[in-house]
């Protein structure tokens, strides 16, 4: 219940800037963009209860996969402080464990490494952008150059493709001095997430440009859960096994570039008057 209420104040937040900035005066600018962005997602996995790694001697911990993100999305500017997006993406989420352990017990030296997996998830977000600084502009042979600080918050969902839903994804490796196989089903074909960031949008003779973001997106549930079977066989064969979730935190660092589609009379002057 407290999941749905935390996401119900997010929209309504949203909601009540949205329409506060935007229909507050008649004469308030406005443009609305084609938005397509790129990025690269960091995926965190969490051990599932009851799971510890604590007696373990060789499988040291968890570590974060790190994939490429695509997007495109729909953005309306609202008096050039206000800014609202719909879009989807695609990325992997996963992620692994690292290990050290001395491969030949008759040899010395020691083998160190990580393993990482990762599966396709797709996202929806409903974001919203408030303006919080908005720099001097920088003069280069008659090109004004500007950029504006934004903070970022929303609400979405992640969801598994149809194909990886029913099939349970296994996979067996064998590296020197151990045996591993892992196993990962889907745990919820739609998960609720909340967002919070930091973007920065660059500006050239007042029209938006490249804009750069930072975004942590926590998972109100875990989207896959992935269970490792592990055999160190050259090190008094022991199996050191644990199951891990995947879908409760990520950060993704990207770029956007919008393609405007429309500016309203207001936002066309605004843009005059600065050239």
């Amino acid at each position: 219940m407290y999941k749905k209420t935390i996401l119900t104040i997010f929209f309504l937040l949203g909601g009540y800037f949205f329409t506060n900035n935007a229909f507050g005066q008649d004469d308030k600018s406005f443009e609305i963009s084609i938005v397509p962005s790129v990025g690269f997602n960091f995926s965190f996995l969490q051990m599932s209860p009851g799971s510890s790694m604590k007696e373990f001697n060789y499988t040291k911990g968890l570590v974060s996969s790190g994939d490429f993100f695509w997007g495109i999305g729909l953005q309306a500017r609202w008096n050039n402080d206000l800014t609202t997006s719909i879009a989807v993406g695609q990325t992997n989420m996963g992620g692994g464990f690292k290990y050290g352990f001395s491969p030949n017990q008759e040899k010395k030296g020691n083998s160190n490494g990580f393993h990482t997996s990762s599966s396709i998830t797709n996202s929806f977000s409903l974001n919203f952008e408030k303006k919080l600084w908005y720099s001097s502009d920088f003069e280069f042979k008659k090109l004004h150059f500007s950029s504006m600080l934004n903070l970022l918050w929303g609400a979405g969902f992640y969801w598994i493709p149809p194909l990886d839903r029913a099939i349970p994804d296994s996979n067996s490796y064998n590296r020197g001095g151990m045996n591993e196989r892992d196993i990962t089903v889907p745990k919820n074909n739609f998960t609720g997430i909340i967002n919070v960031g930091l973007t920065n949008q660059f500006f050239i003779n007042k029209k938006p440009s490249l804009k750069i973001g930072v975004l942590y997106s926590y998972g109100l549930n875990a989207s896959r859960e992935t269970k490792y079977e592990i055999n160190y066989f050259n090190n008094d064969d022991p199996n050191e096994n644990f199951n891990v979730l995947t879908g409760k935190h990520r950060v993704l660092l990207y770029l956007e570039y919008p393609i405007v589609l429309y500016r309203n009379k207001a936002q066309k002057e605004f843009i005059k008057s600065r050239n």
